[in-house]
């Protein structure tokens, strides 16, 4: 194991999938120095408030976390001013900048890539509409963006991939291969309880924002008014789609695990219509031995075995499919222990073990 370990993360204000990473690999190096470029502790986890944190200087601007996404452009500056001298090896858990660090020629750099910046490259489109005001701003500066993450891209010395879909990503815009390992999933938490019964509706949890799917799953669900869907997050589009949805889809904000877990166990199916780089909530819901029903690109892709833990249903043609793939799925006597059974392939156990090797070179 390297003696002087840093990890880099790109932001730190909640905990979500990236942070549960951080926290696993935190649970291998052991008290470890920490540098992001916004840190608000109230919602991080204790696991991860032990260790030195050390922020940019876009964390003395008066209310960062509530805008921080907007200073885009400074991000480059933010994460360049870094030093990790010293070190061993960095690891970074990029889904933005944070592999972009500079480092000595001696410091080995282990990118652990949730995502080559979507933004900027597959999903510029759907973050940044053309003719909105943010377009005409990132047009000005997005080439240059483009131009100076492939050349940091240049000096990790080994990217890990958290998929094949964002593996493929890596080789195509960074020119690089890499490994996948797939993200900790808290299977220990999430756990199927053969004593609780299952009721008459469909679950999705997921950030409410355009590039998630959700108004798929609000028409397929208005042109059938018998099923019943529950919607956990919230995000921007929040509001719009509860003026859109029917009577028959009820939405709520993020709830605390204990509560997430009881809405899964109780679900008769997990839809999951965005395109995802891998998709945490499904497997959560397979821990729970919850089938899900899922977009057929992405991440889920690897997660999900059709016909055993789930079913697919067609990008192209979406409503429609969706509501053929809905009415097979009911068709179907799932096997609940069989699709527990598979989530355990994406265990923190599982995970530990890969990533360790990785840290020490194996």
């Amino acid at each position: 194991m390297p003696k002087r370990i840093a990890i880099v993360h790109d932001w730190l204000t909640g905990m979500r999938g990236g942070e549960q990473c951080l926290k696993n690999i935190l649970s291998i190096t052991g008290k470890t120095d920490i540098y992001t470029l916004i840190y608000n502790p109230e919602p991080i986890d204790e696991d991860i408030k032990k260790n030195n944190i050390y922020t940019s200087f876009l964390q003395y601007f008066p209310g960062i976390v509530l805008y921080y996404r907007y200073m885009l452009p400074l991000f480059p500056f933010a994460i360049s001013g870094f030093n990790f001298s010293g070190y061993d090896l960095v690891i970074s858990i990029s889904h933005c900048v944070a592999k972009s660090i500079k480092k000595d020629v001696n410091t080995r750099h282990i990118s652990y890539c949730l995502t080559p910046m979507r933004y900027a490259y597959d999903m510029y489109d759907v973050y940044f509409r053309k003719g909105s005001f943010k377009r005409i701003f990132t047009d000005l500066f997005i080439t240059r963006i483009r131009e100076w993450d492939i050349k940091r891209a240049s000096f990790v010395d080994e990217f890990v991939a958290i998929s094949e879909f964002v593996r493929e990503r890596i080789s195509r815009i960074y020119n690089r291969d890499s490994r996948v390992i797939y993200p900790p999933a808290r299977t220990d938490f999430f756990v199927f309880n053969e004593k609780i019964k299952t009721e008459n509706y469909y679950i999705t949890v997921s950030a409410i924002e355009p590039y998630k799917g959700i108004g798929i799953l609000l028409e397929a669900f208005k042109k059938d008014a018998s099923r019943r869907l529950l919607i956990v997050g919230k995000g921007s589009m929040l509001s719009y789609y509860k003026r859109l949805a029917p009577e028959n889809v009820a939405f709520t904000d993020w709830v605390n695990d204990f509560k997430l877990r009881d809405y899964l166990r109780s679900a008769k199916g997990f839809i999951f219509p965005a395109v995802d780089d891998f998709g945490i909530t499904p497997v959560e819901a397979m821990a729970c031995g919850v089938p899900v029903i899922a977009i057929n690109r992405g991440g889920a892709k690897e997660t999900v075995l059709d016909g055993k833990t789930g079913l697919f249903f067609d990008f192209e043609n979406s409503v429609e499919s969706l509501l053929d793939i809905i009415t097979k799925f009911e068709r179907i006597t799932w096997d609940k222990k069989e699709v527990r059974a598979h989530s355990l392939n994406f265990s923190q156990e599982i995970f530990k073990t890969k990533m360790e090797k990785v840290i020490k070179g194996d």
